[in-house]
């Protein structure tokens, strides 16, 4: 840390405000009721907030010389209750500074007598303004029921549109017609002291409150931010990873700030693992958030990419649609959906995605910063991608592995789905849509989709609920809830399953002896049959035990060679392959290269 200069010969500041507040009417996020008029018997401390402009703002760190004076009016005359005087350290990295103290006794009604006060604030021997304050004695303790300083003269209540109107156009009720339906709920309570934060709004289709307010992220704090990162439903694990980096990320700037200086810079970018639908999206979106607020990243945004948006068609153009997309994504967070797509092989150095992965570890080792790169994708395949590149273990120190939502949070996502698609279950509804939710967990692989097939089943109710209602009678005349509550009916008709259903066409074993016997005729490619033979034998064990092949097998196929090594000879035969297991209905063959598409 610098050290500290001398007074400059000019002013280093500019006079902003002085004001007074009482000890025990701090708000929400360290505000004060600021006020002139005090109570006798409930004063213990009063305070001056002086706060002037620092000219030496993000220049140099100096001492200024304060006095802050107390005195009681009687008579005409003044007498002084205190003078505080000190000096302040003021820091370069302060563009407003307050210098708030105080003067009383913590019992009150010990300290203060009616009559009138004022604060006087001397800065560098200068007085620079003063603030009056009054004290006024109650004949009787203040309480819920005794209240000397205010009078009801009248409380009425009526109706009226958004707007208010005229006072002589108001009707006042003592009775209300019901409203339609309930929006939502929100508790709250009354109690002796101001408690911060946002409450938790149940819905009316909901039996979990959920977080529920307009995000402007310049006007909310960093403990508002891990607020909304804990209304997220399940992901325990990752919220406890991502508030511990939080608080280490503080701690960092904690010692910056008294001068310790670090060998490395702080970890930002990381790496997502974990199946479809996971949150990783949306974890990726509130990190952004979390460095910006943290002063990490000047914007806090993301932007999403893969492969398809990285990876050129030609020699030349990889490069400038990554550099594209860096810049875009600088002063936030670089999100790279599927990232192993980069890295599809070891040995195969011709693809165009290393080039992508080389261009990111530069320009996260030695590019313009202000970046949080994320890589995102299954566990298995992450693992592949962070060894195709010696220079990506030591970029990315950030490891999250996101797992599988349980049912229990599947259906908590599924009601959440409900309130933003605006549909309600009825209690039939609800149980089904629980057993289908538990069904597909139990029989879920990789490819599972977690939050996104809840979604997918709240879209086809509600697409269920329409066709049901428009084929009624007079659905015109349907009130709104009847037009938003899905049933038993509209749950039992949603198709899931896990493929599509195909047919199951018996093995064509000529065809199959006729295929092979032209594979095992070409020279050489020696790995290449025997893929397509184990291929075969895993086909025979399905059918023959009855099992859905079709569902289990992909039938696109990348081949990798250079011209003249047989991709095509090898294609056509693998054609005919497909349709005598009953994997393709029927064959043909076309032919295209880039130039034709």
């Amino acid at each position: 840390m610098a050290d500290i200069i001398n007074k400059p010969v000019t002013k280093a500041y500019k006079f902003r405000e002085l004001r007074v507040y009482a000890s025990t009417e701090w708000l929400a996020d360290n505000k004060k009721k600021y006020r002139q008029v005090f109570d006798r018997g409930e004063t213990s401390y009063i305070y001056a907030e002086l706060s002037f402009y620092n000219k030496l703002f993000d220049e140099d760190f100096w001492e200024v010389s304060i006095s802050l004076k107390c005195f009681m009016l009687s008579k005409g005359r003044k007498k002084e209750i205190c003078n505080l005087s000190f000096k302040r350290k003021i820091s370069k990295y302060d563009n407003v500074v307050y210098i708030r103290e105080g003067w009383g006794n913590k019992n009150p009604g010990a300290f203060w007598k009616k009559g009138t006060y004022y604060w006087e604030a001397w800065i560098e021997g200068e007085r620079e303004a003063t603030k009056y304050f009054y004290i006024e004695e109650a004949d009787e303790p203040i309480n819920h029921l005794y209240n000397p300083y205010l009078g009801l003269d009248s409380f009425k209540l009526y109706e009226g549109p958004y707007d208010d109107i005229a006072e002589d156009d108001r009707i006042y009720y003592k009775t209300f017609s019901s409203m339609d339906y309930v929006l939502g709920i929100i508790p709250f309570e009354v109690a002796d002291h101001f408690e911060a934060g946002v409450s938790m709004v149940t819905m009316p289709n909901s039996e979990h409150p959920m977080l529920l307010q307009p995000f402007d992220l310049d006007k909310v704090s960093l403990e508002d931010l891990l607020v909304r990162l804990d209304s997220l439903i399940g992901l325990q694990h990752i919220k406890q990873q991502v508030r511990d980096h939080a608080r280490y990320i503080q701690y960092l700037q904690l010692r910056k700030s008294k001068g310790i200086e670090e060998k490395e810079q702080i970890a930002v970018h990381s790496v997502f693992i974990g199946n479809p639908g996971t949150g990783k999206t949306t974890i990726a979106k509130m990190m952004g958030q979390l460095y910006k607020k943290m002063g990490i990243l000047s914007k806090g945004h993301v932007k999403e990419v893969d492969r398809v948006d990285l990876v050129g068609e030609y020699i030349g153009q990889t490069a400038p649609k990554v550099k594209d997309a860096i810049e875009a994504a600088r002063g936030g967070v670089l999100f790279i959906d599927e990232a192993y797509a980069l890295a599809r092989t070891n040995d195969d150095s011709k693809d165009f995605g290393r080039e992508v992965i080389e261009i990111l570890v530069k320009e996260m080792s030695n590019g313009e910063g202000d970046l949080a790169v994320i890589v995102a994708g299954y566990p298995k395949e992450m693992n592949h991608f962070m060894d195709s590149n010696p220079g990506l273990k030591s970029r990315f120190k950030l490891f999250y592995q996101f797992e599988d939502y349980l049912p229990q949070e599947l259906y908590s996502i599924a009601e959440y789905a409900c309130v933003e698609k605006n549909v309600t279950l009825d209690e039939n509804a609800q149980l089904a849509l629980r057993k289908m939710i538990t069904d597909a967990y139990r029989n879920r692989d990789r490819t599972f989709g977690n939050a996104r097939f809840v979604y997918d089943l709240i879209e086809k109710a509600k697409q269920n609920l329409a066709m049901r209602v428009m084929k009624g009678d007079k659905p015109e005349a349907l009130n709104p809830a009847e037009l938003s509550a899905i049933q038993l009916q509209d749950i039992e008709k949603i198709q899931f399953k896990e493929g599509r259903s195909r047919p199951n066409i018996p093995i064509d074993e000529v065809l199959l002896k006729e295929s092979m016997d032209e594979l095992e005729s070409l020279i050489g490619m020696e790995n290449v049959k025997k893929e397509i033979r184990e291929m075969i034998k895993l086909v025979q064990y399905y059918k023959a035990s009855e099992k859905d092949v079709l569902n289990h097998f992909s039938l696109h196929t990348i081949f990798v060679g250079n011209p003249g090594t047989g991709k095509t000879t090898v294609a056509r035969i693998l054609t005919r392959i497909y349709k005598a297991l009953g994997i393709l209905r029927a064959w043909s063959w076309l032919r295209l290269t880039g130039r034709d598409l």
